[in-house]
């Protein structure tokens, strides 16, 4: 596959005035060759601003070191951003808000589905969320949620400083996910983030929307989802 065939999206959260260095730096040295192709946006999902030594400026200026960003408002920002935007990379539809208004968190579509049919009014197929500091990525009603956590100080259910790379495969229709995380220890780790089904809960490696075909990952077998017209699902065990 040709690299221009594939868009790498760098997608943080809830900085709240701070942006470890340690984190910028190795985003900056390693994000393209973790995921095998550019960084070719950010989004920030909101919060930019908060009791952290930074301003936004500085922070949105830090992130632009890596690609041209863009950031939408949340609810500790000032009427500088917008409260959402809809953005197309790899040809896939991002619809990016804070998601501080949602009634049910982090995961509005359980609760809410006139989210679903705004996100489908325009054709968004990846909605990106923070505000709850947790983290999270799963495919449900034809959507993929994302949030990737706080990449600010500890908070809440915060397990520190992290956020998300996507991979949007353009020859495939696929995206893959990673987690990059400030361990204990200072020690930054890159971990493949798996898609979450919440209507079977499989862990999945991967999805082609364009085949409706969903590989899974378990530790007793291995198995292919395959939807088939009448949108009933079969299971094919692969020994």
């Amino acid at each position: 596959i040709e690299r221009n065939e594939m868009n790498g999206v760098l997608i943080i959260a809830d900085t709240h005035g701070y942006l470890s260095d340690k984190l910028l730096g190795a985003l900056m040295e390693m994000g393209s060759i973790k995921i095998g192709c550019p960084i070719d946006h950010v989004l920030h999902a909101g919060d930019v601003a908060g009791r952290g030594p930074l301003r936004p400026e500085q922070i949105i200026t830090k992130l632009q070191s890596i690609a041209p960003t863009t950031v939408v408002r949340g609810n500790t920002d000032d009427q500088t951003f917008p409260a959402r935007v809809c953005f197309n990379c790899g040809g896939r539809n991002f619809i990016v808000e804070h998601g501080h208004h949602f009634q049910a968190r982090p995961q509005p579509s359980r609760h809410n589905q006139d989210i679903i049919k705004r996100l489908k009014a325009n054709h968004g197929d990846i909605l990106v969320t923070g505000h709850s500091h947790m983290a999270e990525f799963f495919f449900e009603n034809g959507i993929y949620f994302l949030n990737p956590g706080s990449a600010g100080p500890r908070r809440f259910n915060s397990a520190g400083q992290r956020c998300a790379l996507l991979r949007l495969n353009q020859a495939d229709a696929s995206i893959t996910a990673w987690r990059v995380q400030i361990e204990k220890g200072d020690t930054i780790s890159w971990t493949l983030w798996p898609l979450e089904s919440h209507t079977k809960r499989p862990l999945l490696s991967s999805i082609s929307p364009s085949t409706a075909e969903v590989k899974l990952t378990s530790e007793t077998d291995k198995k292919i989802v395959r939807r088939t017209k009448r949108k009933r699902t079969s299971l094919i065990t692969i020994p």
